[in-house]
């Protein structure tokens, strides 16, 4: 069989081919970056898979050994994916490759809430405005679901939780950016496990503390519906302020550990 008859379809006709590696640089490193080339311009598409370790090693005139390595990177890097009995694949470019990267981050520090909310401010403040100007009906129709899961009373601790993180990350899908998107989903994980400190203090079983949380979330969205993007700004930074003084209440009446575990990998 020719060897063109294995290669992927959009190697045979990509725009960047693959070339034989230079020494200048370490050989794992050189494969990586052109590999990684291929992948961002669109040579590589994703859900593609990739020759095998032997023929992608000819192409580029390196060891099986560097290839292994260099998709080793790739792949933690969220832009390849290793299916076992398949082989490896190309992931889309989306928000979950910025997600991974940042999660990486977070699992990897112990940071403070007030750290957190640092950036989850910088993020979601203007974010909210975005969204006042550019959110859809479809997109108020989302957060409007997600209000009205809030105002269950029997709502488990847990799925009100859940209900409020999404209502954030609907309201950055709402401001068209993917970026903001993957960035306040990123972040928003962790604030998601501090809460596991409310949950053990029970302070979303406490009904005034659901009711503020409520109202916070309706100020936004009502700003965002009538598309008052100053006032989407300042809601959503009463509410940034107001959740994280609850969650210090919490630290200091319940967690001894003054500092908010890394979130859990999914």
């Amino acid at each position: 069989m020719e060897r063109d008859a294995l290669v992927p379809h959009s190697m045979t006709q990509q725009r960047t081919p693959i070339k034989a590696i230079s020494r200048t640089k370490s050989l794992v490193e050189r494969a990586h970056e052109q590999l990684e080339t291929l992948i961002i311009e669109g040579s590589l598409l994703p859900g593609e898979i990739l020759p095998p370790e032997r023929m992608l090693g000819q192409m580029l005139g390196v060891s099986r050994t560097v290839v292994r390595e260099a998709v080793r990177l790739l792949t933690a890097r969220g832009l390849l994916e290793v299916r076992s009995g398949s082989g490896t694949y190309v992931r889309a470019l989306g928000a979950s490759v910025i997600h991974d990267s940042v999660d990486l981050l977070l699992r990897a520090n112990r940071l403070s809430p007030e750290q957190i909310y640092e950036v989850r401010n910088v993020l979601e403040i203007n974010a909210a405005g975005l969204a006042a100007e550019r959110a859809g009906p479809e997109n108020i129709t989302a957060m409007e679901a997600e209000i009205a899961m809030l105002q269950q009373e029997t709502l488990p601790a847990q799925d009100y939780a859940q209900h409020d993180f999404l209502f954030h990350v609907l309201l950055a899908e709402s401001t068209g950016n993917p970026l903001f998107l993957a960035l306040i989903n990123s972040v928003s994980t962790i604030t998601i496990r501090a809460m596991h400190q409310m949950f053990a203090a029970g302070i979303y079983l406490r009904p005034p503390s659901r009711r503020l949380t409520l109202e916070e979330h309706s100020a936004v969205l009502k700003s965002i519906k009538q598309h008052n993007a100053e006032d989407a700004r300042v809601a959503m930074a009463d509410h940034m302020k107001r959740a994280l003084d609850r969650l210090r209440d919490t630290r200091h009446s319940s967690a001894p550990d003054h500092l908010v575990p890394a979130p859990e990998s999914k």
